[in-house]
């Protein structure tokens, strides 16, 4: 039964038309500009501290960071629209984790192969390196560095056994060389799929690994070779909800911060916890959202390469979505998604900030952090969805918000990379120089294409 939710679970996060997206017959015409002055009124304000019953003390505050005067401190534009990549359809692939070495951006991609390479700003690829050769069987490509060298996790799926696994390399950073080639990572749970990994180096040489197996959360240290010891059950998942989306970081303390989206997929929540170095819960779970139910639930996103997560000085960060719907399903079901983010202590005690008003019929999509300049760089997808044919065409852009550290007043308006035609799903940022690299997937209806964009604040 656990398997099925599990399934279950990546269906709630990778179908074209997600339950927390508009309802058939919303107005697709329905501009940015118009809906932010149209608030949802039928969410009720709460800024009461969210215990759960879990020791720690959020409170849900709905003043909403971008409505709010910008300190003015910095201009933020869109340097280079957003492209689509050119590629062959038969090798069409998707970006996964993002990882910024100052001048240069190091990319994981998955399609007919998984793949590593070298992202310049105008978007093309140089000293790609394939890690998996084998065709259509594997994908969800994490990555850390650790030193000189980056390792990369990604999964397996056996075409002639439809069972799945994870698979472990080690690349050095300066020619993309393979160090460890692909090793398969023997976790002594074989028969279910391994997936989602979130990788992080360990600060010992090493690197730990977060990852879902039949709907719990595992935690296991992998060495520099790849070579795992004993994985630990962070998380059990229980029947009638699962554990998923994960994210996780290494502190400036050595230990791990964790955040997951856990419950049934139409009242799922946002919980955090702190990790000894062995994997051991040593505070929470606590939950950082509102209490699913109701119409509301709560959802970090599926990503492999993090941005759910930083920590800033001695708070952490954690950014979501909280999707709330009113009405029956489809004729009368309005929908509005927004993304919330939560400043806490490493004891789950601190505050969850509305980033916008809910809007009916407007859906926020993978917010994502990125430390950037002087302050905290908020990236996410925003928009409506056009229904057609029993599916659905995104057609969200791309806003970037630039937060004070200390305040999280915005430090300018909002950079807003319209979308042409088809919408952008599922961005991700990172620095390169003095701008943001983004990499995004534009929506047609049940085909993404890879697509780059340069967003940019000066001060």
């Amino acid at each position: 039964m656990r398997a099925a939710h599990l399934i279950a679970a990546f269906a709630f996060l990778l179908a074209a038309c997600p339950e927390d997206d508009v309802s058939p017959g919303a107005d697709a015409d329905v501009s940015d500009d118009a809906a932010e002055v149209t608030p949802d009124s039928d969410i009720p304000s709460d800024t009461t501290p969210d215990t759960g019953g879990d020791g720690g003390a959020i409170v849900l505050v709905d003043d909403p960071i971008i409505a709010r005067t910008p300190l003015g401190t910095a201009t933020c534009s869109v340097a280079r629209e957003v492209t689509r990549v050119d590629d062959e359809f038969e090798v069409q692939f998707q970006f996964e984790s993002m990882l910024s070495l100052g001048d240069e951006v190091l990319v994981t991609r998955s399609g007919k192969t998984v793949s590593l390479a070298k992202l310049a700003r105008d978007g093309s690829a140089t000293d790609e390196v394939v890690l998996d050769p084998d065709e259509y069987s594997s994908g969800q490509a994490a990555a850390a560095l650790a030193g000189g060298s980056l390792a990369v996790v990604w999964q397996t799926v056996s075409q002639a056994t439809n069972q799945g696994g994870l698979r472990f390399a080690r690349i050095a950073v300066s020619d993309l060389a393979i160090e460890v080639p692909g090793r398969d990572l023997q976790l002594g749970f074989g028969g279910y799929y391994q997936t989602q990994s979130v990788l992080v180096a360990d600060g010992a040489g090493g690197f730990a690994l977060l990852y879902n197996e039949d709907g719990d959360l595992r935690f296991v240290r992998l060495g520099a070779d790849g070579a795992p010891g004993t994985p630990v059950i962070v998380i059990e998942g229980q029947p009638g909800w699962f554990a998923f989306a994960q994210n996780m970081i290494r502190t400036a303390a050595g230990e791990y911060a964790i955040t997951w989206t856990q419950g049934p997929y139409d009242a799922s929540e946002i919980y955090f916890a702190r990790l000894a170095a062995d994997g051991a819960v040593v505070s929470g779970p606590h939950r950082l959202s509102r209490a699913g139910g109701g119409g509301t639930s709560a959802n970090t996103g599926w990503r492999a390469n993090g941005g759910a997560l930083i920590e800033v000085g001695d708070r952490l960060w954690a950014v979501f979505s909280e999707s709330h719907s009113t009405g029956e399903p489809f004729v009368d079901q309005k929908t509005s998604v927004i993304a919330r983010l939560a400043v806490f202590d490493h004891d789950g005690r601190g505050e969850a900030h509305a980033l916008q008003a809910p809007v009916d019929d407007m859906t926020v999509e993978n917010p994502t952090l990125v430390p950037y300049r002087d302050g905290i760089a908020l990236v996410w997808s925003y928009g409506t969805l056009i229904y057609i044919c029993a599916g659905c065409i995104a057609d969200y852009d791309i806003h970037l918000a630039l937060l004070d550290p200390t305040t999280l007043d915005p430090l300018t308006v909002p950079a807003i990379a319209v979308s042409a035609n088809n919408g952008y799903r599922n961005p991700r940022a990172a620095p390169l120089g003095d701008e943001l690299l983004v990499t995004t997937a534009i929506d047609f209806h049940a085909l993404w294409y890879p697509a780059t964009g340069v967003l940019a604040c000066t001060p």
